[in-house]
């Protein structure tokens, strides 16, 4: 099972499925996720950055992951730094105007939640 997560952790451009698997299971060789698990803040960063300026994107909602990394790989926290400090540069890009689908307000709820979650995170690592 560990090695089907990992290989989407490097596979796919987000995994945030696997994030949720993570949340509620815990993994018995955390060291193994390390790597993957940046390759994937990388893609995650990215995608953040297009769904915040891209009027037909929703923004997801990153506090599964923030939980994840603090509570499985809280030993390299100092290894996902930099990721999610680029994250936290990120969420500061200002929502694209006209939304679509009349999601400005949720998106902006999202987009708030997010950069308090991130600051939070970075003040306790």
């Amino acid at each position: 099972m560990e090695e089907d997560l990992i290989d989407i952790l490097e596979k796919d451009r987000t995994a945030y499925d696997v994030f949720n698997f993570l949340d509620d299971n815990k993994v018995d060789h955390p060291e193994r996720f390390i790597e993957p698990i940046i390759k994937n803040l990388t893609n995650i960063n990215k995608e953040m950055r297009e769904s915040i300026t891209d009027p037909y994107s929703s923004i997801y909602d990153i506090d599964v992951l923030l939980r994840v990394l603090e509570g499985q790989f809280k030993d390299s926290t100092s290894k996902f730094k930099p990721h999610i400090l680029k994250l936290q540069e990120i969420l500061e890009t200002p929502l694209a105007k006209n939304r679509v689908y009349a999601d400005t307000e949720k998106s902006n709820q999202t987009l708030f939640k997010n950069r308090e979650e991130v600051k939070n995170w970075l003040a306790r690592h």
